[in-house]
């Protein structure tokens, strides 16, 4: 995401949540935001019309508009549309999901943590990872877990701009540049 487009999308995410809370349709907000997003991923050529300046405004505009009152949208997440369209800002529109996702955790006191490992974790050892990391950072915790074999053991945590990294992969890079240098 480029920095003018994440400037973009903080403005206006954090404008539809000072909206949602105003309004006090939070909730509803966030499910508008989680189906928003679910259909931009399935329909390829509803990301096309949003990100293709060839089609002019108030026809892009007005089939948004039918789209999301069909599909039973709130009140909040169409004027969030409807002003994106009408400033040419619609390219904007998953970067401002994701960052409206972030200020709803940060005003409910969460953080996001990104859980890799080899192994696919029991339900069990996930929940000792949340409260584990809770602990350590002294608030409530979501994870969102991947896959990734090549660290061939271990696990990578990744809070924000921390990266806690226990990987055997990670640990064989080290000793490799140690061994380097002596």
């Amino acid at each position: 995401m480029r920095k003018t487009t994440t400037t973009i999308a903080k403005r206006y995410a954090k404008a539809l949540f000072k909206e949602a809370l105003r309004v006090d349709g939070l909730s509803a907000t966030i499910d508008d935001m989680r189906r928003l997003e679910v259909l931009l991923r399935q329909e390829k050529s509803l990301a096309c019309l949003l990100t293709n300046p060839i089609f002019p405004k108030k026809q892009v505009q007005s089939a948004l508009m039918k789209i999301l009152e069909k599909l039973d949208f709130g009140d909040t997440t169409k004027g969030l549309v409807s002003v994106l369209c009408k400033n040419r800002r619609l390219f904007a529109l998953g970067p401002v999901i994701e960052e409206f996702y972030s200020l709803n955790l940060q005003h409910r006191n969460i953080v996001l943590a990104k859980v890799t490992s080899v192994i696919d974790f029991s339900e069990k050892q996930k929940a000792a990872i949340i409260t584990a990391i809770g602990k350590y950072l002294g608030c409530g915790v979501e994870a969102e877990y991947a896959i990734d074999k090549a660290l061939l053991r271990g696990v990578r945590v990744k809070v924000g701009s921390m990266l806690f990294d226990a990987s055997l992969a990670t640990k064989l890079k080290n000793l490799k540049i140690q061994m380097k240098v002596a």
